[in-house]
C-alpha cells in the first residue's frame, strides 16, 4: 500500500515533466536542427582540407 501511495505520484509527476519538456522546446529544438543542416551544407568543405594539408606540411 504504500508502494502506490509514495511512488506513483513521484512515477506521474516525473513522466509529466517529461511529456511537457519534450512538449514546450520540440519547436524549438526542431528549428535548431534545421538552421544546423543549413548551415553544414552551406559551408565550404576546403576548411577541411585546409586543416589536414597544415598537418601534412607539419610533418615534411
Amino acid at each position: 500500500m504504500s508502494f502506490a501511495r509514495n511512488y506513483v505520484p513521484l512515477g506521474l509527476a516525473i513522466v509529466f515533466g517529461i511529456a511537457n519538456g519534450y512538449y514546450a522546446f520540440q519547436p524549438d529544438l526542431k528549428e535548431q536542427h534545421q538552421k544546423t543542416d543549413l548551415q553544414s551544407e552551406l559551408l565550404p568543405q576546403s576548411g577541411r582540407q585546409g586543416s589536414s594539408g597544415s598537418s601534412n606540411g607539419a610533418s615534411k
